[in-house]
């Protein structure tokens, strides 16, 4: 079971560094609506790979990718458009659920 958990380890570490990186970028770019759609499918598919590691390990990244989707949403319209889609994604926190609930107040969302 040792490699198991090694593989996890090291799915959980990729996953928050890249989520890092991804709400880095986000954060001091100024970014076209090409790079930013880009940013966009990156922040979206870690989401999905925050749902394989453990629920408590998964606040950070999802914290992070969710101010990146913020950023890139807040940046264009055209992405706004895309991210009506948001997917509904499990929680963790409190600042996750208000970054979420921005996030579709801005695309207009509703509830």
């Amino acid at each position: 079971s040792s490699g198991i958990n090694a593989e996890y380890g090291e799915k959980k570490f990729v996953v928050t560094l890249l989520s890092k990186v991804v709400h880095n970028i986000s954060c001091t770019s100024n970014m076209t609506e090409t790079s930013g759609s880009s940013l966009l499918d990156t922040a979206l598919t870690l989401l999905g790979e925050c749902e394989l590691i453990d629920e408590k390990l998964r606040v950070e990244p999802k914290t992070h990718l969710l101010v990146a989707i913020g950023n890139v949403a807040y940046c264009h319209q055209g992405i706004r458009e895309r991210i009506r889609d948001l997917p509904t994604t499990s929680l963790p926190n409190e600042k996750c659920r208000q970054i979420y609930n921005d996030i579709r107040s801005l695309c207009n969302l509703g509830n």
